[in-house]
């Protein structure tokens, strides 16, 4: 398997995290009770640089998802023989029937890192939530 070019984080570690500053559930429903904020509010991700990851040990927490799904899933279909059938498949190439590796499949994975806390914006606060990723 390659090594990914982020850290990855385990479970454990992510969880380590509440013993920081970083967000928690209580954390969060308290911001929004004390600055009033809205249910029907947009939550927004504050998105950070690259740089973050690569340069500066940032870690990932890796899940599958929707696309690492979908691969395991052609491959599937790949090893059933699903795409074999020239009539319902007529456009279908040996190309188009390689499987992914799992390191294809590993490097398409959902990842996440925790968020450092909410954030108020006046100016938006009845219907946008912000949340930061660092201070």
């Amino acid at each position: 398997m390659s090594e990914s070019k982020f850290k990855v984080l385990s479970k454990e570690k992510l969880l380590s995290y509440r013993e920081s500053h970083y967000l928690t559930v209580g954390r969060l429903l308290e911001f929004i009770k004390e600055n009033n904020i809205p249910e029907d509010a947009i939550v927004v991700a504050q998105r950070v640089e690259d740089i973050y990851y690569e340069t500066h040990s940032w870690g990932v927490y890796q899940k599958e998802g929707e696309h690492t799904h979908w691969m395991r899933n052609m491959n599937e279909k790949i090893d059933s023989g699903v795409f074999d059938d020239k009539e319902k498949f007529p456009m279908i190439t040996e190309e188009m029937k390689k499987k992914f590796t799992e390191d294809d499949i590993n490097e398409a994975m959902d990842q996440y890192h925790p968020v450092w806390s909410p954030v108020l914006h006046r100016d938006d606060k009845d219907d946008i939530l912000f949340l930061d990723l660092h201070y």
